[in-house]
């Protein structure tokens, strides 16, 4: 089988390459855009020239891992789009979303909430739920929505909720999140076993990834500071008016794949 992984140089899409590569004979082949490893080859999603000779590849399994906070409507619009119209309905193509509704429990049948354009992170949400709008037209398609993605990945490197977190705690300053908001969070070792599974299951559709009890942004900061063994007191907690979740429903997931998604 040809596996053609489109970002894996990233966090998420280099831990799915690089398990790849270990635990199966597949022929793997990795992009990126501006990363120096020889292995991956460079290419635009942006330039549609750039996919066309991609493709060349004649992959039996698309993964698509890219997230732009900044051009991801551009992105889907572009490359997104140039692969769902240029492979044949026998090639699966795996798209990595986000958490596209509002609400407690969503399942994959939510009702995707376009944000407005002063609201969190929308440029990214929306070009994500763009992009799955786009990736359904494809009649071989997994649309994965994974919960808030942390930890360490195959090269041991933090993701940046980590990062941030560990500098912050060398300011002396407190931090003040969330305790009575609650989201979903999934490990990226979990979600990256998770999406090789997919890859050799005849399942389509979308299918949500996550932890399956949803954590408070407070907790969820004190949990990444044990993972970095860092004293926690720094991090505060704070209050919204009324509880506030927008967490994942997970019974999909548990149905369908038998890999382990960690609880917080």
């Amino acid at each position: 089988m040809k596996i053609l992984i489109i970002g894996a140089s990233g966090y998420l899409g280099n831990t799915i390459y690089k398990k790849l590569k270990e635990l199966t004979n597949d022929d793997i082949l990795g992009t990126c855009y501006k990363s120096d490893n020889v292995e991956l080859m460079k290419i635009n999603v942006l330039n549609i020239l750039d996919i066309k000779k991609l493709l060349l590849f004649k992959p039996d399994t698309i993964i698509w891992t890219i997230m732009d906070q900044e051009q991801e409507m551009l992105i889907s619009q572009t490359g997104v789009n140039e692969i769902v119209n240029s492979t044949s309905k026998d090639v699966r193509l795996i798209y990595v979303s986000t958490t596209v509704g509002k609400g407690k429990d969503q399942t994959e049948s939510v009702i995707p909430y376009r944000r407005m354009s002063d609201e969190y992170l929308s440029q990214y949400v929306n070009g994500k739920i763009e992009g799955e709008s786009i990736v359904q037209k494809h009649p071989n398609h997994v649309i994965v929505r994974p919960g808030s993605i942390y930890g360490y990945d195959y090269n041991g490197k933090m993701d940046s909720r980590m990062k941030g977190l560990l500098e912050i705690s060398r300011t002396g300053k407190d931090y003040s999140r969330t305790a009575n908001m609650y989201a979903s969070f999934v490990n990226v070792q979990d979600l990256s076993d998770a999406i090789i599974e997919l890859i050799y299951s005849k399942h389509t559709g979308i299918i949500n990834i996550s932890g399956e009890k949803p954590i408070s942004h407070y907790d969820f900061n004190i949990y990444l500071a044990s993972l970095m063994n860092i004293d926690n007191c720094f991090i505060i907690p704070d209050y919204k008016n009324e509880e506030v979740y927008h967490n994942l429903n997970n019974n999909k997931r548990k149905i369908l794949l038998n890999t382990i998604v960690r609880n917080i």
